[in-house]
């Protein structure tokens, strides 16, 4: 769970979202708050060793490696655009749909009339 904590808050940061907004929206999501602090203080550790170069730097821990998981983080992104794309078609097949369901009862009300013109 907190490698996963640790991707998501990542790729928040890297589409343009501050720490604090990444770590408040996993925390409104309902993840456990000490473990999205303890991924953000994580975060936060890490660039300050990239920061200041003087401090010896740590090799990364089997633990902290996060897995490449970053798509189960942005299924939901994409599933959010795709009902509204198919919602603008749906409404153009029910429109598409209707006006032949009317031109079918125009012409069955209208047949004689129709066919005397077309005579």
């Amino acid at each position: 769970m907190r490698d996963e904590i640790l991707a998501g808050i990542k790729n928040a940061m890297d589409r343009g979202s501050s720490l604090d907004d990444a770590v408040r929206s996993f925390i409104n999501a309902g993840y456990n708050p000490v473990e999205v602090k303890d991924a953000a203080s994580q975060i936060q550790e890490g660039a300050t060793t990239i920061l200041n170069p003087q401090t010896p730097k740590k090799l990364p821990s089997s633990n902290n490696l996060i897995p490449p998981k970053s798509q189960d983080f942005e299924a939901p992104l994409q599933s959010s655009y795709a009902p509204k794309k198919s919602r603008k078609w749906i409404i153009v097949l029910i429109l598409i749909l209707l006006l032949l369901a009317i031109g079918i009862v125009l012409i069955t009300i209208f047949q004689k009339q129709i066919l005397g013109l077309l005579a």
